[in-house]
């Protein structure tokens, strides 16, 4: 399962849940959430939605905001130790946090063509309450965790288990941070269709890290059947 579905999921999950009916104090409470929002990103609009729902019930200690800049999502802004926390800035600052991947991937694996794709910032533990800017939340917050496409014309372009893991761990120890990066080698006749793409890859290799100095294991999927599913390596010091 591809981490990043996990996260989007839990988009509208914060960490307690209150099964009781909003009381009027925190209904006022909430209220002037809302205007901290609008004035914390005075470049946005907020509007109240309601109260997240989850298998154990109505999350009453939260609630869901839309905003007018990212129409089609929601925003989860809650109260966590007296400090009001929202996910509100993964959205502000995903094309950023995306062009970041795209600076550290970019021509260090061979391809045709490429998708970085799968990538979301979301997480049930929120940011602070601030329009805090791309460059500190990068610094700060961004994960990376995400699937990469490669495209080949010609399959001689697909790297060994050998190759491949070379080029991580040659990449991984360039620019640390803690990735766990899918590479999905694919046939550049699914280029215009990533939803095909990632249904046809011939190899995808994982790289998983818990620090930013090891390798947790590189992993090898074989979507052809040609071979089986394997660790190619794992715990390895970078």
């Amino acid at each position: 399962m591809r981490l990043k579905s996990i996260k989007a999921i839990a988009l509208t999950l914060v960490s307690s849940f209150v099964l009781a009916s909003c009381t009027p104090f925190q209904e006022a409470d909430q209220k002037r959430w809302i205007k901290e929002m609008n004035k914390a990103f005075p470049d946005d609009n907020f509007t109240y939605i309601g109260h997240p729902d989850s298998p154990l019930g109505t999350n009453y200690s939260s609630i869901l905001v839309s905003s007018e800049l990212f129409p089609d999502t929601v925003t989860t802004v809650w109260k966590e130790k007296g400090e009001i926390r929202t996910n509100y800035q993964a959205l502000l600052y995903q094309e950023d946090c995306l062009e970041e991947l795209d600076r550290l991937l970019k021509g260090n694996f061979p391809c045709s063509s490429y998708i970085i794709t799968g990538y979301s910032t979301y997480t049930d533990g929120g940011y602070p309450l601030e329009e805090m800017g791309a460059r500190k939340f990068i610094k700060n917050y961004m994960d990376y965790e995400c699937t990469m496409i490669l495209f080949y014309d010609d399959k001689s372009q697909v790297p060994s288990e050998e190759e491949m893991t070379e080029l991580l761990i040659d990449f991984a120890s360039k620019e640390p941070h803690v990735y766990s990066i899918y590479f999905d080698f694919c046939d550049a006749k699914y280029k215009d269709d990533e939803k095909l793409a990632l249904k046809n890859y011939d190899v995808s290799y994982l790289l998983h890290m818990d620090e930013e100095d090891h390798i947790k294991h590189i992993y090898a999927s074989y979507k052809d059947g040609s071979a089986d599913s394997h660790y190619v390596v794992q715990d390895v010091d970078i």
